[in-house]
């Protein structure tokens, strides 16, 4: 999961954001500390996938969820596995 952690310039209070794993985009769900349940679930409100891939977590904002949904992999980030081709 791609958490990251800001201050807030008015109460210097430690806040989280989620960040996509495709294209890098940041989502500054403004919630306290390290709350980490509650910027998922911000996260998830706002129509982002947070999935647990294997032993990692995958975060995929809106643009590139839809690239999965497609079938087109979002800005090159391997998430399909290779498909064997038929003979």
């Amino acid at each position: 999961m791609s958490t990251f952690h800001y201050k807030n310039k008015f109460s210097n209070e430690q806040l989280s954001g989620v960040k996509c794993d495709a294209c890098g985009y940041k989502l500054y769900t403004d919630t306290t500390g390290f709350e980490f349940g509650e910027h998922m679930r911000t996260a998830k409100a706002k129509e982002w996938l947070i999935a647990k891939e294997k032993d990692k977590w995958l975060n995929l904002c809106p643009k590139c969820k839809q690239a999965l949904e497609d079938k087109k992999e979002p800005n090159g980030l391997k998430l399909f596995e290779p498909q064997e081709s038929e003979e």
